[in-house]
Formats: structure tokens, sequence, C-alpha cells
């Protein structure tokens, strides 16, 4: 069996597209989750490697030659403190395929989340221990006094 890459596609050819925000997929008006697409215009980005793609919904979208499906990140930032989460698009030709990777990226990124899950608990818990250590030394110190002037002559006449 021959896989369609992009490469191989023409004006009229149909995509298929698939969106996903913050690791959730969106679903369309209709229930469905696979837009289907139609390519009105290529375009050479000036490498062997790269096209840039109309589709007939007003997008353009950069494609690689030689993959079978695409993904577009539409996150518009990452903020300090943010879990990082799946948002884009996925184009291609195979819906199956589509799908398939699709599943494999929020599998992906379920397995990265769930590892800094992990870490942030450990940390968590390295937190409360060094509380705990350090809170129980606390009741140990006795009060320190602030030093007198006269006390700190006497010192220094020693």
């Amino acid at each position: 069996m021959v896989t369609k890459t992009f490469a191989c596609t023409k004006e009229g050819d149909k995509i298929y597209r698939v969106r996903v925000k913050n690791s959730k997929v969106q679903e369309n008006s209709d229930g469905s989750i696979i837009n289907d697409l139609k390519v009105v215009k290529i375009e050479s980005l000036g490498d062997f490697y790269n096209f840039a793609f109309e589709l007939s919904d007003g997008l353009q979208i950069r494609v690689g030659r030689n993959c079978e499906v695409s993904y577009v990140s539409t996150a518009t930032s990452f903020k300090f403190g943010e879990v990082p989460a799946v948002t884009g698009d996925f184009y291609s030709h195979d819906r199956a395929k589509l799908l398939k990777a699709v599943s494999e990226y929020l599998k992906n990124n379920a397995k990265s989340v769930g590892e800094i899950k992990e870490q942030a608990l450990k940390i968590s818990n390295l937190c409360n221990v060094s509380i705990n250590i350090i809170d129980s030394l606390i009741g140990t110190i006795p009060e320190e006094r602030e030093m007198t002037e006269e006390e700190f002559a006497e010192m220094a006449l020693c």
C-alpha cells in the first residue's frame, strides 16, 4: 500500500483535520471531530521540504513534504506554572492515520503530564519533610536578645 504524503497533494484534494485544545478533542457542531477540507492553493516555501497549503476554510498551513500527518500548534504562548497541553490542529489525507497520530500525541502528552505530576508530588513531600524539620528546630533555639552598647563595649575592651 502506497501512503500519500503531502508531496503528492494536488489542488482540490481532500485533507482531514482534527482540532485539539488544551488536550481535549474539539467537536464540530454536528458532534463529529473530523473536518473535511479541500486544498485551494499550494505554494513552495523556497526549499525542498516544505509547502504552504491554503485550505477551503481559509487557513494557511505549513506542511512537510514527506509527512503523512502534520501538526500545527495554535498555542499562543506557554506561561510559567502552566501544565503543557496539546493545542493545535492535525492534518492528513488519511482519516485512520490522522486519528492514530492524534491518539499518539495525546498519549505522549498524558505521559509527560503524569511525569510532571509525579515530580511535583515528590517536591511537595520533600517540602513538607523540610518544613517539619525546620519547625521542630525553631522550638529548640533559645531566644536571642540584642547586645546592649555597654556589653558590646565590654567585649571590645577584653
